[in-house]
């Protein structure tokens, strides 16, 4: 497996070596086949390997596990470093993405390929607060910024604002997703989950024309808001804030960590013969409780498995009785 990762205007590679036999161990380098066709000699006899150039030959290795890191800069240099130590640069022979290292006999002992379609553009880290999609399309992110997350408008939703507040098909508004805490929005009391009908006065509040509006303003700028919470129409003055990545880019699997609050802002009202929700409280309480009963149970088992491996360590195995001897 190559893990890949650009640092300090470079490409590194970091691999762990493989075993003798060709095959990959975890966190190894793709074996490459035992046996590596060669072009056959003129005088008819049979291929030999070593009449391959060293970046197509295939690696023999020593059995012994390895870590490689391979370091391609933008100005096409590479070095190639082995156990923390650099290998000297006559022992590295490249051919295009092709990178072979050999031993003072000449014998490869490592292929450390690069991706076929890197380039030397690929060494060249990006500046601090560049962002850039799966594709490698560069972001760029606005002067201001809301404090939240905008969507559109589910036809759940849809169906009781349409009426009286908002085109029937949901193009003019938008759904506040989540609101972050200490930032615009929060400050000026949009809650999540509230609907924007209106942006500045006009009717257009989709999520592009709401995007557009905060991309023209400046940080200081008042954006006034229409919104629609539990059935009611409202005003939000929002002062936009100066764009913070911090806030507003999460690190790839982190989830916010404040969960949202809902838009009407207290329990709905008890309905005759359903029983009311536990309070949030109690619920915390309970859960606690039942994460530290289960904390026990997981410990008890952690010492059954201490003591029944001491058990196993103590009764050492003893040897086989030899044959009688005829």
């Amino acid at each position: 497996m190559r893990n890949i990762a650009v640092t300090s205007g470079l490409l590194a590679f970091a691999l762990l070596g493989c075993a003798a036999d060709g095959t990959a161990t975890e966190g190894a380098a793709p074996a490459l086949p035992a046996q590596v066709p060669a072009a056959a000699p003129a005088d008819g006899g049979a291929p030999q390997a070593a009449a391959l150039p060293p970046t197509k030959r295939a690696p023999a290795r020593d059995g012994k596990a390895h870590r490689w890191e391979l370091r391609a800069f933008k100005d096409s240099h590479v070095e190639v470093w082995m156990d923390g130590e650099r290998v000297p640069d006559a022992r590295i022979v490249r051919e295009g993405n092709l990178v072979a290292v050999v031993d003072d006999a000449g014998t490869v002992i490592e292929r450390l390929d690069m991706p076929p379609n890197w380039t030397p553009a690929h060494g060249t880290p990006d500046a601090p607060g560049t962002y850039r999609t799966v594709d490698g399309t560069v972001l760029v992110p606005p002067a201001t910024m809301l404090g939240g997350r905008l969507e559109p408008v589910s036809p759940a939703a849809l169906a009781h604002l349409h009426a009286a507040h908002t085109a029937a098909d949901g193009s003019q508004c938008t759904s506040v997703a989540s609101v972050i805490p200490g930032l615009p929005m929060d400050k000026a009391g949009v809650r999540a989950h509230d609907v924007i009908v209106a942006v500045n006065g006009s009717a257009d509040a989709s999520p592009a024309a709401v995007r557009a509006v905060v991309r023209a303003a400046k940080p200081g700028d008042t954006v006034t808001f229409a919104l629609v919470r539990a059935g009611e129409r409202r005003e939000a003055s929002v002062t936009l804030a100066a764009w913070d990545p911090k806030h507003m880019v999460n690190p790839l699997g982190r989830e916010d960590p404040v969960p949202p609050a809902m838009a009407a802002g207290t329990a709905p009202p008890a309905q005759p013969g359903v029983p009311a929700a536990a309070p949030v409280d109690a619920q915390a309480a309970e859960l606690k409780e039942q994460v530290a009963k289960l904390k026990a149970q997981v410990a008890e088992l952690d010492r059954q498995l201490q003591a029944e491996d001491a058990v196993r360590r103590a009764v050492r195995p003893q040897p086989a009785p030899q044959p009688s001897a005829k």
